[in-house]
This record gives structure tokens, sequence and C-alpha cells, in this order.
């Protein structure tokens, strides 16, 4: 293996072959090999020293990205698609016949998936979190064509359950969400964050193996929790389907209702929405966060957590963010991005500006609006 074979080896792939040659080695070997790895700062938990290492060079990064784009735009404009077989599956007899479509992958897309998932691990682990939440954000959300006549599409989660990607779908969760962490302002970290937790891959994760996943620690994670708490409580009770401890499940659900009486008295009463500093009525009114707030507001009323008493304050901010909805569909007076401040005058004199989390916490309040 030449020096230069050695440097497009992934971190995953380096991982294997080291694991694999400690089991060859000899107790004196080992200790000698545990020198050469604390030589090079590399010391087991140490998180500090694992974080001063930078691997990859700036030319080599921007120029896998340019190949990165082009694949996407490929993938996104149909040029690159999976061929398929589909027919009519008799084996649980006539009456019962299934309709089977079975991919093909031709045109190497899977392989071309794999590289952008190795790399955009690679970039966490160089501490390029905004490439490799670049990366993530597509992966999500994209839509591969199919030579079907039916117009099929498949996404990340089908090409894994189809075996044209071989990936671990949990890991690579955590990794997205970590990177998305990493890149976002501290108030937009739990708005975003739970957004992704409509795909399936993500529904089954305790969300606290996320601060342990990439090299660094994260940081606020006071704030994030706060929020998380507000918006993802009910989903957080369902997800130990019926386990949780009775006191401890109580206990929650006081602090939720205490937390949203609060809210109900800090409702702005002429928009019904609420303001970005919430105990502040001079600072402007703000939709993301209000559609956050009255999507788990509806949620906890349809789930009979919240009684018909708290549906006054969710129809009149439904009626405020529906009044801040533009006619080509923009949602407007959306914070445009929010780090964390000294003050409260910081967080007043952010602009205002569509951004694409108001618009997703606005489909999130109104598809719970329409269920209520």
């Amino acid at each position: 293996m030449t020096e230069e074979d050695i440097k497009n080896l992934s971190k995953k792939e380096l991982q294997d072959i080291i694991f694999k040659v400690q089991k060859l080695l000899s107790d004196k070997q080992k200790k000698e090999f545990q020198k050469i790895v604390k030589e090079a700062g590399i010391q087991p938990g140490n998180k500090k020293s694992q974080a001063a290492l930078v691997r990859m060079s700036d030319d080599f990064v921007n120029e896998k990205m340019i190949q990165i784009q082009n694949w996407k735009d490929q993938i996104d404009e149909g040029e690159l698609y999976l061929d398929t077989e589909e027919y009519e599956d008799y084996s649980s007899g006539y009456w019962e016949a299934d309709w089977i479509t079975e991919y093909y992958d031709n045109q190497g897309i899977g392989d071309k998936i794999m590289s952008m998932i190795r790399f955009a691990e690679d970039c966490v682990d160089d501490r390029r979190y905004q490439e490799a939440n670049e990366i993530y954000e597509w992966l999500w959300q994209m839509s591969v064509s199919t030579d079907s006549e039916y117009e099929d599409y498949v996404d990340l989660e089908m090409l894994e359950e189809n075996n044209l990607i071989h990936t671990d779908m949990k890991h690579l969760a955590l990794l997205t969400l970590y990177a998305d962490y990493q890149v976002l302002p501290a108030k937009e970290r739990a708005r975003d964050i739970y957004l992704y937790f409509s795909s399936s891959a993500f529904t089954k994760l305790h969300l606290e193996e996320m601060f342990h996943v990439g090299r660094e620690e994260l940081e606020e994670t006071e704030q994030f929790w706060e929020d998380w708490f507000t918006l993802g409580i009910l989903d957080y009770i369902d997800m130990f389907e019926g386990t949780m401890n009775a006191g401890l499940k109580t206990f929650i659900i006081d602090t939720y209702k205490a937390q949203v009486e609060k809210l109900k008295e800090l409702q702005d009463l002429k928009t019904g929405l609420w303001h970005t500093v919430l105990t502040d009525p001079d600072s402007y009114v703000e939709t993301s966060g209000t559609a956050a707030i009255t999507a788990g507001i509806l949620k906890e009323i349809l789930c009979g957590i919240l009684d018909d008493s708290y549906l006054p304050c969710a129809v009149k901010a439904i009626r405020g963010i529906l009044d801040r909805i533009d006619s080509d569909g923009t949602v407007l007076e959306v914070s445009g991005g929010t780090g964390m401040g000294m003050d409260a005058e910081h967080y007043k004199n952010i602009l205002i500006a569509p951004m694409t989390y108001g618009q997703s916490l606005t489909i999130l309040a109104l598809a719970e609006a329409l269920n209520v």
C-alpha cells in the first residue's frame, strides 16, 4: 500500500485496519503502538487533543465538494436514475397478489451516495461541519428517479432497504443531528432537529447519543433541552410506549403545563404571536417560534395532556401565523438566525427574513391544526 493509498482511506477504513493490526501484535508491540498513538496526540477520552487534528486540506475538501455537487445535480435532474422491473407476485394466492418493484443500479448511484456518506463523516471528524451538514441535508431530502412509468422515486431509506447502499442508518442519523447542531444558532437547534424525526431512521434514536458521536463536546446544551422539552414532550413520553415511571410522567406533564400556562400569559393579544424575547413586549413578534409553540400545544390538546381551555390560545396563534403567510407561500416575520447573545437587546436586533425553518415549522403547526 502506497502513501497515497493511505491518504485516500476514510476514517472508518483506517479504524478497521488499526483494530485488525492490534489483534496481531504481541503485548510488547502493543505498548510500543500505544506510545505512537500518544505521540500523535490521539489520547482516548481526550476530545480536545482529538479536535486539534485536521486531516484534510482545503484544496482536497473543495475538490470533493465540487464532485459531490455534480453528483447531486445529476441525481436531482434525473440524469442518474435507477432501472426497475415491475411485476405481480401471486405467491400468496391469486386474490392476494402483490405489486413488486425491483430496483437495479446500473449507473453507480449507490457508490456515489456511499462516497458522500463516507466523506461527510470525515468532515465531521475534521470539524468541517458546514460541509457535512450540506451533504446530510441533501441526503435525507433527495429523491432518486427511476425509469418506471409510474414516476416512482426512491429516497435514502429505500436505497438502504433495497440493498443499493450499505450503511449504519442509526449512526448516519446521529452524525446528521450532530452536524446540524454544530452549524445552527442556539435558538434554532431544537426546532430544526425536531423536523428530522419525521424520517423513520430517527424515530428510535436516543437523542442524548447525539452528544457523544463527534469529536467535540456540544455547547449550550441547557437552552437546547429547554427548547426540546417544549416542542417534543409528547413524543418523548410516547417513546417509552407505556413503560415510563408514573411519577416521572406526572412530573414531566405538570412541568409542561406550567410552562404552557406561562406562555398563555406572554402571548401578544393583538397578533396572537409570541415575542422573540418572550418577556419583552417591545421586542418584535416572531412567526417560527410561535409555530413551534403552537404545534406543541395543539398536539397535547389532541392527546388529552392539555384540556380545551388552551384551544383559544392556539387558535389565536394559528390566525396570527396565517396572517403572515405571503401570497406565494413565504412565511414572513421570521427571525433570520439567532446566535447566543450577551443580553436581551442582542435578540431584539436580529434581522427578520424568510428562513427554511420558518416554512417547516409553519407547516408543522398547520398540520396539527387540521387534526384538532
